[in-house]
């Protein structure tokens, strides 16, 4: 993790590069994340599946290899990080689906905080792909973890000059910029996330939420407008981690 800062940006965001990221329908790799579950479910019937993707502990070395695929990315996105690792680990390489085989393998080491081995794959997927949405927003994932906040943010801003309405761009360019202490410019981009992101993503909008009351709460002093959006995102979800570590911390 990039935040080095304590108190309740570190807290608000400390989920935040731990989710997977939304695949844009314009990227090479949500097609063949498509094209993937398309083949399995064709393949194997619904309480197959069912048990694939429910045992962690199945000796999956009798498996295919795009099954294998197939369940550590489900697995991934329901962020089940180290299994989902551990099954990709399985495989050398996928011929058909060799994007999204470099995506997940990218995005797991970035999780997994191994960020030189997450660099390689990138590099190799970029080479690939280079104008691919999610790849991009991957690299700036990456240069934030170390330590490259300006080529970060310069990355989502060349991402939101072609998807101007996309809430995760808008999302992980504010926590950058609060990093970055520019809490004006991650204001903007945090309210823009919240009005953005889809209503069905509801943690994600909490973040955003959230993290506004607290620049209004903490760095202007307005602790009316403050308390106002906190409650926006409390009422999303009251039973949240993020609003039981936003309590705690600042006893609201």
């Amino acid at each position: 993790m990039i935040m080095k800062h304590t108190g309740v940006i570190l807290i608000l965001f400390s989920m935040l590069f731990f989710s997977a990221p939304s695949l844009a329908k314009s990227s090479a790799i949500q097609a063949q994340k498509a094209q993937l579950e398309s083949a399995i479910q064709k393949k194997y019937e619904p309480k197959q599946m069912a048990k694939f993707l429910s045992d962690f502990d199945a000796d999956t070395s009798e498996y295919e290899d795009s099954l294998r695929l197939y369940v550590a990315s489900k697995w991934f996105d329901q962020k089940f990080v180290s299994a989902s690792a551990k099954l990709l680990q399985s495989l050398s390489s996928s011929k058909e689906y060799t994007d999204l085989y470099l995506y997940l393998k990218a995005v797991t080491a970035l999780n997994l905080k191994k960020s030189s081995q997450a660099e390689v794959l990138l590099e190799k997927l970029l080479t690939r792909n280079p104008d691919d949405p999610e790849a991009l927003f991957l690299k700036s994932v990456y240069l934030a973890d170390v330590g490259h906040l300006k080529p970060a943010i310069q990355t989502l801003t060349n991402l939101l000059k072609k998807d101007r309405r996309n809430g995760e761009y808008y999302l992980q360019r504010g926590v950058y910029r609060l990093v970055a202490l520019n809490n004006d410019d991650a204001l903007e981009d945090l309210k823009k996330a919240a009005k953005y992101l889809p209503k069905d993503d509801v943690s994600k909008r909490q973040q955003a939420l959230l993290q506004v009351g607290v620049i209004y709460f903490k760095h202007k002093f307005n602790k009316t407008k403050g308390q106002k959006y906190i409650q926006k995102g409390i009422d999303l979800d009251p039973n949240s981690e993020l609003v039981r570590q936003l309590q705690k911390t600042l006893r609201f």
